[in-house]
């Protein structure tokens, strides 16, 4: 075991090993710099019960008599370590990759997110009570998903963090083997994450050229409750309509026209039929589809085209078999 240890307030310092089972040995270091604590030297101490194939602790003390006050350097590698970000920036926030989105975390079995909203394609955040958590399971966070990849590589990750209930939160990156890192975040507001940030967490099998999932989680000790809202750009969002509009219903385009759609193999749309121009329906029995592919559906075909920009897309659905439908517009690209 090779070690650096440097100390100009005493004349030694202690190492201290310490096997699975509790066993010890002390070797003493009279030198500053790089040292090897070896086998023979481990042995030559005499402690029959001490395990030198497993050494779980190693303890570095200073006890000299004539010392009073100093600094002990210590210079090792492979070290766990979470850099913190104490500054923003004044960087544009990340355009994150097309398929990105972000959802509630929270530890199972435990109500730490007790509220979550996405009010924009840039903008959402979490509610959290601490206290409903314990232990290792006390922490509320966010999680979002990064499409198909995104390279430190290519560019620094700029989100914003703003929460008055914690002194900190912490962004935990994941590649797409599942190997991460975290960073702590000291500060409310737009904040850079780099490649080297991540590269002086010494973990040599995180990939930053393919990081899949951000994750943003409030775990401080002294915070109870709170809101954490993040900003970034690129999310998906889905719009929620809640109320119906008196306007009068949109008269298609010329050449428009409607016809059921349902998942390729999988009987979901049981029945079709159109009765006027102006009125079509379809039966469903979603049961008869599975997974991603427990759908059904009608598609309006909207002939040379219909713009936004020029009028409101005002149309009429009811159905009494669902909580809710979704609209899905598509360009001609």
């Amino acid at each position: 075991l090779v070690i650096s240890g440097s100390d100009a307030g005493s004349s030694y310092y202690k190492v201290v090993l310490e096997d699975a089972e509790g066993d010890k040995v002390t070797v003493r270091v009279n030198v500053d710099g790089r040292v090897s604590l070896t086998k023979s030297m481990v042995d030559s101490v005499g402690n029959a019960s001490f395990n030198a194939s497993d050494v779980r602790y190693v303890s570095i003390v200073v006890d000299d008599p004539s010392a009073k006050t100093g600094t002990l350097a210590i210079t090792t590698g492979g070290l766990e370590y979470v850099p913190v970000i104490a500054a923003t920036t004044t960087s544009a926030l990340t355009i994150l990759p097309v398929g990105s989105s972000v959802v509630e975390m929270e530890p199972k079995g435990y109500n730490t997110v007790t509220g979550f909203t996405q009010t924009s394609a840039s903008v959402a955040s979490f509610t959290y009570n601490l206290d409903n958590g314990t232990g290792n399971n006390r922490w509320a966070g966010a999680l979002i998903s990064l499409g198909s990849g995104f390279s430190l590589l290519a560019q620094n990750l700029v989100i914003s963090g703003s929460d008055a209930g914690s002194s900190y939160y912490k962004v935990v990156l994941e590649d797409a083997e599942g190997d991460k890192v975290t960073v702590r975040v000291n500060v409310d507001g737009r904040v850079s994450l780099t490649k080297s940030m991540v590269d002086s967490v010494g973990n040599a099998s995180f990939n930053a050229s393919d990081v899949r999932y951000v994750s943003i989680v409030v775990d401080d000790p002294s915070a109870k409750t709170g809101t954490l809202a993040i900003t970034t750009g690129g999310l998906e969002y889905v719009p929620v309509i809640a109320a119906t509009t008196t306007s009068a219903l949109t008269i298609l385009p010329v050449g428009s026209s409607v016809v059921e759609m349902e998942p390729k193999g999988y009987n979901t749309v049981t029945g079709f039929t159109q009765t006027s121009a102006s009125v079509a329906s379809f039966t469903y029995n979603l049961d008869n589809g599975t997974g991603n592919n427990r759908w059904a559906g009608a598609l309006i075909s909207l002939g040379s085209g219909f713009s936004l920009l020029a009028q409101n897309l005002v149309i009429s659905g009811s159905d009494a078999g669902s909580s809710y439908y979704k609209v899905v517009l598509e360009d001609a690209e």
